[in-house]
């Protein structure tokens, strides 16, 4: 060996290194004869806190290990991309099992990389070579060695490194349904029945209140309940005595005009149209559907499980108004009644009722609208969500499409979420959800590969730290075929799959950048997507983002 100081070592030299052949061996039983370079360099013990190499960045994913010859998993050689701690620990987030550490008082390295996929453990030792910035070192394997090394960098690609791509977004109708043609029929004992529908806004097609519960006699006694922007009054009459008057108290009554109505084509398509008038001003129009009736031998024909979700639009301030999709899970009994859960974007929670009428329309364009109402932000309610959908397939996007207003009044509780107030108008889109069966994954169009599914988010920061601005995340996850999710990361992210209605709900915690937000969605099966919304920390309450996952 020479001693001189070089810039890759401090001495170096050759050797010869000789093993006899001995048929008892496990490894090289032949022996062999080899000379070979050696090489070394100067070790200073790192203080504490500080890594064994100063090469390596203060950071995640910052080194990559190799292991190097035949018997290496794989057959050859295996990069991972690993993280070399300030405690001079070494860390892998794989599916391989990583145990490693750096000894600081002599720059010696020992570990174990444990492959799941042949249960194969493989122990290895080396040293730092702080002179060249890398760990060098050998395992042992079956019939013959290898050689360990790990390099210092960030540059090494890994699963979820590479850059994601345009957000997909969930898509909608070009068109919207066609409204069934109406023609006025007289009352008779035949029109009796359950009804329910919506209040449309004259001069726009908002939906700002809905007519519930409304039972009409085959005498033609009518009764109910009307809703108008969150408030609401009881009425009963007699159908074709118009006005109906609302009495209110210390102010004049509310006029309601209703007529009945039936869908061309259909022979219990019956329907209530007619307006609203307050102090002698029109307020809107009334748009109500009778309940239909099905049996057991005669069920709807859109009986079953649906997801939905209201799609916010591109591109929009998610600090001055919602920026996720609402979404949701429904499920239409065979009687025709509809029974469904919503979970707004600002976090808002309301379950959706109502009825379907009778279907319009002939093959393959059958349509069946359902209208619905429900009162937010209180017992006395200081805003709304309705909206009428309309039952129909459309190849590759939907089974059911529609509007939804959702209004939210300034100042309604809690108003550290869009203290202002909320009223917007959003195309909505559901598809027939199917549960899986064993050893499927719900959505479809995912490998069958670790980390097959991106997790997306966008909008609003992340993280509450000054220092960071983080209004975009993507992280590679592995969705199971038993519809279980595994997130291999220093971040904690945990993800729940409700495989009976398609529902998804999750956390995400990064303690290092300040992230620890929820969110939730649904899956679209038609469209292999899930969507859905999170609510992050602003400056005095919290604000809506995107929520999203999309095949890898």
């Amino acid at each position: 060996m020479t001693l001189r100081d070089l810039p890759e070592s401090d001495f170096d030299g050759v050797m010869q290194w000789r093993k006899l052949a001995h048929t008892r061996e496990t490894r090289y039983a032949s022996g062999f004869d080899i000379e070979v370079w050696a090489l070394g360099s100067r070790y200073l013990a790192p203080a504490r806190g500080e890594r064994v190499l100063t090469q390596l960045v203060d950071q995640e994913h910052n080194a990559e290990l190799s292991l190097i010859g035949p018997t290496a998993p794989e057959g050859g050689i295996i990069d991972r991309v690993m993280s070399w701690q300030a405690s001079n620990q070494l860390i892998h987030y794989g599916p391989e099992k990583l145990s490693a550490r750096a000894i600081t008082k002599s720059g010696n390295l020992t570990g174990s990389f444990l492959d799941p996929a042949t249960r194969t453990r493989i122990a290895f030792t080396g040293v730092a070579f702080q002179k060249q910035g890398l760990a060098a070192g050998v395992f042992l394997n079956g019939p013959s060695s290898g050689a360990v090394r790990i390099q210092p960098g960030t540059s090494f690609p890994y699963p979820g490194s590479e850059d994601p791509g345009a957000l997909t977004r969930i898509s909608t109708p070009g068109t919207p349904a066609d409204e069934p043609t109406e023609e006025a029929v007289p009352f008779d004992a035949a029109t009796a029945g359950n009804y329910g529908g919506i209040l449309i806004e004259d001069g726009s097609s908002d939906t700002t209140g809905a007519i519930e519960s409304v039972k009409l006699t085959n005498k033609g006694a009518i009764s109910g309940t009307l809703w108008i922007e969150g408030v609401r009054y009881r009425f009963k009459g007699a159908l074709g005595t118009n006005p109906i008057l609302i009495p209110r108290k210390n102010l004049p009554p509310i006029e309601l005009s209703l007529a009945l109505s039936r869908i061309v084509g259909t022979t219990d398509g019956f329907g209530l149209s007619g307006d609203i008038q307050i102090d002698g001003t029109p307020v809107g129009t009334i748009d109500a559907q009778r309940r239909p009736i099905f049996t057991k031998n005669d069920r709807a024909p859109q009986e079953g499980p649906y997801t939905m979700a209201m799609r916010a639009p591109d591109a929009i301030d998610p600090l001055t108004e919602p920026g996720g999709d609402a979404y949701g899970t429904l499920k239409v009994s065979f009687l025709g009644t509809c029974a469904g859960l919503v979970i707004l974007p600002d976090g808002t929670k309301t379950s959706l009722g109502g009825h379907l009428a009778r279907q319009y329309g002939s093959s393959p364009d059958e349509t069946a609208e359902w209208s619905f109402h429900r009162g937010l932000y209180g017992r006395v309610p200081r805003g709304y969500f309705a909206g009428k959908l309309y039952f129909r397939e459309i190849v590759n996007i939907s089974d059911l499409d529609g509007q939804c207003h959702w209004v939210k009044q300034a100042g309604a509780k809690p108003t550290t979420l869009y203290p202002n107030g909320i009223d917007l108008t959003r195309g909505v889109v559901g598809n027939r959800y199917t549960a899986p069966v064993r050893g499927d994954r719900a959505m479809a169009g995912l490998t069958d590969d670790w980390w097959n599914l991106w997790l997306r988010f966008d909008g609003p920061d992340l993280s509450p730290l000054p220092e960071i601005d983080l209004p975009e995340l993507d992280r590679a996850i592995t969705w199971t075929s038993a519809n279980t999710f595994i997130y291999f990361g220093p971040e904690k992210v945990k993800v729940v799959l409700n495989s009976k209605t398609g529902q998804i709900t999750g956390n995400h915690l990064d303690k290092a950048r300040g992230v620890n937000v929820k969110f939730g969605g649904v899956i679209l099966q038609k469209q292999s997507l899930v969507t859905g919304s999170y609510l992050a920390p602003i400056p005095g309450g919290s604000a809506s983002g995107l929520f999203s996952a999309e095949s890898r």
